[in-house]
């Protein structure tokens, strides 16, 4: 079979599986003479005849349709009931639909075009060639059709149509049938604070006592608190605000029988439009589907649409609230805080962040908004059990992050190679007429693979001069500090001859004494291997 033919076969599948389980229609493009499967065409004739018709898409109702137009079963002997089910019980959480539709309407020019050429071939083969020449033409034509022309409104009808934005359910934050995320590092008080935004809803309350809201009803889905915990915390928080518990605020607690959002939102799909103003989706990560990836921007925007579909079906706006990514946020513009894909912050209307401000107790809030003009950020303090807005703390004053174990290793780092250069510094200048590493080492006091790397260091930076020392009769390369770097030293030691450096000529008892031609780099080399070696032989 035609790989195009496999693909769009899957799609039809899956399109009508996702429409079935969500109980939306399908698309106006549509039809069933564009599916390959019988069965399948039947599904989208009768979903299509529901909407004429004006009635609920419902599985109930697309198998009445279907056994009054097909019988009691499929092509292949099962009940339309029982197929319909299997259809929504497998149905992915997120379909998506244009691409979906865009292969099914590429299999369907496909097959026609390819029923077009076996006519070509009939007609032909039957020495028809008056015939065949249509034949072509008409071939050529669809060859040449396009399905992706756009159609649009026209402005003014557009305009007339929509002439006013959709209503807000929190005033400078999110509208009907929008989606807000709440954004904060975890443990800062998320849940407490979607539980005053529940309760602020539901009683047509000032929501921080700065954002004002219309009145409806909240459904508040959590799957992280069991019903005892969230049972404590609503009181608490409606004790708090002053108002009173009852059915304008509804809880679904799916702590230990966790639901995916896919599955969530099939059920929420069932929903009579207007049920619920708005609903709480506490938290974000456990929605997450199984094999689904945070990280990735494609299966996010494919939640979010799915958010979207679902929205739009029952006429209510979503709020999710997430977790912050870890280490700093502070640097970090309001649309890249959150754990994940950046396009959690580009599919919502309104993402709004919670970070720490650099005075305990308090937090700053900021918000990216599609629909409202933007808000100036405002800082919050924590009052047990209700975030208040405090008009005196400087918003602009965010926590910086404390320092990661890895910087904290690398300061610590950093400051130990100091007090080392110090050490090795203070070793030379116990010995300023030069000494070996050995020597060195040791008054440092320091190991051969701490004081090497400083030693070389010195070296290049110009602040030791190579030298030789005379211990015996034996003479030594060795290194000293250069006075014109550090300074002036004092008088040299005793009893050794010191050759070399920038003094040299200055000192007559180096007169008649043979000079090493050993570059600086080769000086350096012996050093670092820690070799002891005398200039001028074996001693005496």
């Amino acid at each position: 079979m035609n790989p195009t033919f496999t693909a769009a076969r899957s799609d039809e599948r899956k399109i009508i599986s996702h429409l079935i389980a969500t109980g939306n229609f399908p698309p106006e493009g549509l039809l069933p003479d564009m599916l390959q499967e019988t069965d399948h065409a039947a599904i989208i004739a009768a979903m299509n005849r529901l909407r004429d018709d004006g009635e609920d898409c419902s599985t109930s109702n697309i198998t009445r349709r279907l056994i009054a137009v097909r019988g009691e079963t499929t092509s292949f002997g099962q009940t339309w009931s029982a197929y319909l089910d299997e259809l929504a019980n497998n149905a992915p959480y997120t379909a998506d639909l244009s691409g979906c539709m865009m292969m099914i309407c590429r299999a369907s020019m496909l097959r026609h075009q390819i029923e077009q050429a076996q006519q070509v071939i009939e007609s032909l083969a039957a020495g028809d060639e008056e015939q065949a020449a249509e034949e072509i033409n008409r071939l050529t034509e669809m060859m040449g059709a396009t399905s992706t022309e756009l159609i649009g409104i026209p402005a003014d009808e557009l305009v007339a149509n929509f002439p006013t934005l959709r209503p807000s359910i929190i005033d400078g934050i999110l509208r009907r049938g929008e989606t807000c995320n709440i954004i904060a590092a975890s443990k800062v008080g998320k849940s407490w604070l979607s539980l005053c935004l529940a309760l602020s809803v539901a009683n047509s309350m000032k929501w921080l006592g700065r954002f004002w809201t219309t009145q409806g009803r909240v459904l508040l889905i959590d799957n992280e608190l069991h019903k005892e915990t969230i049972s404590h915390r609503l009181k608490t928080v409606a004790d708090a605000m002053g108002v009173k518990l009852n059915d304008q605020v509804c809880v679904e607690s799916l702590r230990g029988k966790l639901s995916d959002l896919g599955s969530v939102g099939r059920r929420l799909s069932q929903l009579k439009p207007g049920s619920f103003s708005l609903i709480v989706l506490d938290a974000w990560y456990r929605f997450q589907p199984k094999g689904s990836d945070e990280n990735s921007n494609a299966d996010v925007v494919q939640l979010y649409n799915l958010i979207d579909q679902v929205a739009s079906k029952i006429d209510a706006a979503f709020v999710c609230v997430h977790h912050s990514s870890k280490g700093d946020q502070s640097g970090k513009s309001v649309t890249d805080v959150g754990s994940g894909a950046g396009a959690q912050s580009r599919a919502a209307d309104t993402h709004l962040i919670i970070r720490p401000h650099e005075e305990q107790g308090a937090v700053v809030v900021d918000a990216a908004t599609r629909s409202f003009k933007p808000i100036e950020p405002f800082a919050m303090r924590w009052q047990f059990p209700l975030w208040h807005v405090d008009e005196e703390l400087d918003p602009t004053k965010l926590k910086p992050l404390r320092p990661s174990r890895e910087d904290q290793k690398a300061e610590r780092d950093e400051k130990r190679k100091l007090e080392d250069r110090e050490k090795v510094i203070k070793a030379y200048r116990q010995f300023p007429s030069g000494e070996t590493k050995n020597v060195l080492k040791d008054a440092a006091g320091l190991s051969g693979g701490r004081f090497s790397p400083i030693n070389l260091a010195l070296i290049e930076e110009g602040i030791l001069i190579p030298c030789e020392i005379k211990k015996g009769h034996c003479s030594y390369h060795a290194y000293r500090l250069n006075p014109d770097e550090v300074g002036q030293l004092g008088q040299l030691g005793q009893g050794r001859t010191v050759r070399g450096g920038p003094d040299s000529s200055d000192n007559p008892s180096l007169e008649g004494c043979p000079a090493t031609t050993t570059s600086v780099r080769s000086e350096v080399d012996h050093e670092l291997a820690g070799e002891l070696f005398p200039v001028g032989g074996s001693p005496a």
